[in-house]
């Protein structure tokens, strides 16, 4: 119960929080050219957007420490590296192989 609050909330919070930065933007300077703003300058759109990327990897991360017992401790501890140190994609990637080993700890 306490994960499924912890994860579906980390993402109720991560879209207000992003949306709120990414809906003016957006309206400001249309969908291409918020985009573009995000890369180019310091705008509400790049805040909205480092939002949503930090909100992703705290729910990966999470995922990861609720789902030790599956993935197992080079697992879980890998996703958190990869999620504190790399991004949301590499602990994905990390993640999904930990979900798909077996239970003598090799790849599937």
């Amino acid at each position: 119960m306490f994960r499924n609050i912890t994860i579906v909330g980390l993402g109720a919070l991560g879209v207000i929080i992003s949306f709120a930065y990414f809906i003016p933007s957006t309206l400001e300077l249309g969908f291409v050219g918020a985009w573009a703003s995000a890369f180019v300058e310091s705008s509400a759109f790049s805040v909205g957007l480092h939002w949503d990327l930090i909100f992703s990897d705290l729910i990966v991360i999470a995922m990861a420490i609720f789902d030790r017992e599956r993935l197992g401790k080079r697992y879980m501890f890998g996703t958190v590296a990869m999620g504190l140190s790399l991004g949301v994609c590499a602990a994905l990637a990390v993640y999904a192989l930990g979900c798909h080993r077996t239970p003598e700890g090799t790849p599937a």
